[in-house]
């Protein structure tokens, strides 16, 4: 599943009219790759490879312009709009002069460990979050 990106324009945020939300540039990178586990090893050979499943993601969202420097950037899960089960919405919001950005992304629990990837990071302007998926290991 591809990262879908989807403008989300808060109704929350109260400006003067002399200020214009600015749209700020992300960028945004799906980790996708074979599982290498006993079944997949059976069950599947060179010719007839397994399909490749998403495993993690990384953002970094860019915040250069920021009107008030005390608050950080935050993000969070949102359910799909649409009722789907398997993907859910990532919410990124910096406040002012940004509007708030959405990516519709797989439905997994995440592996919150700094030694597994996990990696939430404000500095320099610039919002990293990056994530893998838990793996469940097969056994008998």
């Amino acid at each position: 599943m591809k990262i879908q990106h989807m403008s989300a324009t808060s109704n929350q945020i109260l400006l003067s009219p002399l200020v214009k939300l600015a749209s700020n540039p992300f960028a945004a990178d799906e980790d996708d790759d074979i599982e290498d586990d006993e079944i997949e090893q059976t069950h599947y050979d060179h010719d007839n490879p397994p399909p490749k499943m998403v495993q993690g993601y990384k953002f970094a969202v860019f915040y250069p312009d920021l009107i008030d420097r005390t608050q950080t950037p935050t993000y969070s899960l949102l359910t799909d709009p649409s009722g789907a089960k398997d993907t859910c919405i990532l919410r990124f919001r910096g406040g002012p002069p940004y509007e708030d950005i959405a990516f519709k992304i797989v439905n997994n629990e995440w592996e919150h460990s700094h030694k597994r990837g996990f990696k939430c990071r404000f500095e320099r302007g610039i919002l990293q979050l990056h994530f893998n998926f838990k793996r469940h290991r097969y056994r008998r």
